[in-house]
């Protein structure tokens, strides 16, 4: 599913969450996730060749087409790296098409 990474992500308002005096968008809050562990983590070398494709894919294009496991996967790592139920509510509702 091609997917823009560009877009803003929505406060409970529906305006754009602030980080650093600029606009959050989905390909940030996939860098963070993709790119970091919790320390009690033990990420395979498997889940790090996945994080590495997956975050080439989104710097490379605008609209990256990501699949249903590439999707599942940024998910995954944004519950297990962001706290804030608001990010991790918005993650599943843009990355399952809602």
């Amino acid at each position: 599913m091609k997917t823009d990474i560009t877009q803003t992500v929505k406060n409970y308002e529906g305006k754009p969450i602030k980080q650093k005096d600029q606009e959050m968008t989905w390909r940030d809050v996939i860098f963070t996730a993709l790119n970091n562990f919790a320390q009690d983590e033990k990420p395979t070398g498997d889940i790090k060749s996945k994080c590495y494709q997956i975050t080439q894919k989104i710097f490379d294009k605008k609209e990256p087409d990501l699949t249903v496991d590439q999707r599942a996967l940024i998910i995954e790592r944004v519950e297990k790296i962001y706290q804030s139920p608001l990010i991790c509510g918005r993650a599943k509702e843009f990355f399952e098409g809602k």
